[in-house]
């Protein structure tokens, strides 16, 4: 299955070539774990995760042509 994932800020560093968009091909019963795996973001970093618009988890499930935006969380004062 292809899926769409959107990285920002830091986040953007681990996208191949730096690109902050790019479809990513999956095997079948793929998380957003498993695309945080392929890209390499350490467990450390802290992001928010979307998945079609939605707030998702690691262990969300995906289906082709979802779309997936990674992005660190927004702090404020």
């Amino acid at each position: 299955m292809q899926v769409h994932v959107e990285t920002y800020a830091n986040l953007r560093q681990y996208s191949p070539e730096g690109q902050g968009k790019f479809d990513l091909t999956l095997v079948s019963g793929a998380t957003v774990g498993n695309i945080i795996d392929s890209l390499r973001i350490p467990r450390t970093v802290k992001m928010v995760i979307l998945v079609n618009g939605r707030r998702a988890t690691e262990d969300t499930a995906l289906n082709d042509a979802d779309k997936i935006t990674l992005f660190p969380p927004i702090e404020g004062g």
